[in-house]
């Protein structure tokens, strides 16, 4: 099973496969908002970023993509972009920034997973690349390797995802 998120495109070389995967980097700032209440996220869409009430620990404000390599420092512009956005729609969103974060989701060129058998592999099976959805799709990827390997149909076509489309 090759499942290593980013890791998978340094790991698809020696494996036969080629996995063109990109670091598509999203970012967050947390902010302590004492006077800001909020119950449930909240989302734009024309300023890309959600908003979303963490228990105790003030108000996360996530968003933007960028495409970038694993190697390349984070652009912290793009927090600071959530910063001023959410200021504008919330002026009470004044609280300290109490830390910011990045994170690499896995993507390839034509946004879609590469999903199923290997095609030099009989024995080995790919899941990985699925971006910033990656938790909201386990469960069906799971589904999907799990009834290969006991050599069942998926229940969708999985022909868009192979492995192999990259060469």
């Amino acid at each position: 099973m090759l499942a290593a998120g980013l890791g998978s495109g340094l790991i698809a070389p020696v494996l036969g496969l080629k996995l063109p995967l990109v670091a598509e980097r999203g970012y967050h700032v947390m902010l302590e908002a004492p006077a800001a209440r909020f119950g449930v996220p909240v989302t734009w869409g024309e300023y890309g970023f959600v908003l979303t009430p963490m228990e105790g620990n003030g108000i996360r404000l996530a968003g933007t993509v960028e495409l970038a390599s694993a190697a390349a420092p984070p652009s912290w512009a793009r927090a600071d972009i959530l910063i001023k956005h959410a200021a504008r729609l919330f002026p009470e969103l004044a609280g300290r920034e109490t830390s910011r974060w990045m994170g690499m989701r896995p993507t390839l060129p034509d946004y879609l997973p590469a999903l199923g058998p290997s095609p030099r592999h009989r024995n080995l099976f790919v899941a990985c690349g699925h971006q910033h959805i990656g938790l909201t799709t386990a469960a069906i990827s799971a589904q999907i390797i799990r009834d290969l390997i006991a050599g069942k149909a998926p229940a969708i076509d999985i022909a868009p995802f192979a492995p192999g489309r990259f060469g």
